[in-house]
C-alpha cells in the first residue's frame, strides 16, 4: 500500500476516534446528555448545551422514523465505501 494512501486511512481513523471521544466526553464526564438539562457555563458569555441532531449536518434530512434513520446510515456507509474505493484505486497519490 502506498504511503500517502496509508496516511489518508490513518487520518480518517484518527478523525473518527477523536469524534467518538469528544462525544463520549460531552455525554459522559460533562453530563450533557439530556436535551432539556441545564447548560454548562464555560464563560459568562458561553454555555454548552446538549442538542440532539436527528439528521445529517445541521439537522438537514431529519430522520423522523426508524426507516429514515437506517436510510441515512446506509447513505453514509455508501459514501464512505465509495471514497475508500476511489482512494484505493487512485494511482497518482
Amino acid at each position: 500500500m502506498n504511503v500517502t494512501r496509508s496516511i489518508g486511512l490513518l487520518t480518517a481513523i484518527l478523525v473518527f476516534l477523536i469524534d467518538q471521544g469528544a462525544k463520549y466526553y460531552v455525554t459522559g464526564p460533562l453530563g450533557l446528555n439530556v436535551a432539556d438539562g441545564p447548560p454548562l457555563t464555560v464563560l459568562p458569555i458561553f454555555d454548552l448545551r446538549f442538542v440532539k441532531n436527528v439528521g445529517v449536518s445541521l439537522g438537514l434530512l431529519a430522520a423522523t422514523g426508524e426507516v429514515m434513520r437506517w436510510a441515512l446510515v446506509a447513505l453514509t456507509g455508501a459514501i464512505a465505501a465509495g471514497v475508500l474505493w476511489w482512494m484505493l484505486r487512485e494511482r497518482k497519490l
